[in-house]
């Protein structure tokens, strides 16, 4: 999923493959809301209106390249130590955050 913010995979045609286009949206969408149920109220605030993950994750990564590195360190950190479980359903886990 780390390549959809910065559009590695491309998104599909439509009109040749309509199931798989509504995959890459659908999935688009669903990193996109988890991204939002793990960054600041403030943050969130901001990103709320943006309608796709690459929109958002370029707002994002410039605000956070302001801040400086301790800041995105100690995201790293809490974002690396996130584990998601397959017994445990998608919005469960996201909803914790």
């Amino acid at each position: 999923m780390y390549r959809y913010p910065h559009r590695m995979i491309a998104v599909p045609d439509a009109i040749i493959e309509p199931c798989v286009t509504e995959n890459w949206h659908n999935n688009d969408f669903a990193v996109l809301h988890l991204i939002k149920t793990t960054i600041s109220d403030v943050e969130c605030d901001l990103v709320d209106h943006f309608t796709t993950l690459k929109i958002a994750y370029n707002f994002l990564s410039t605000q956070h390249q302001k801040q400086g590195i301790f800041p995105q360190i100690l995201l790293l950190q809490e974002a690396l130590a996130l584990r998601y479980s397959r017994s445990t359903p998608y919005p469960e886990m996201t909803s914790r955050f």
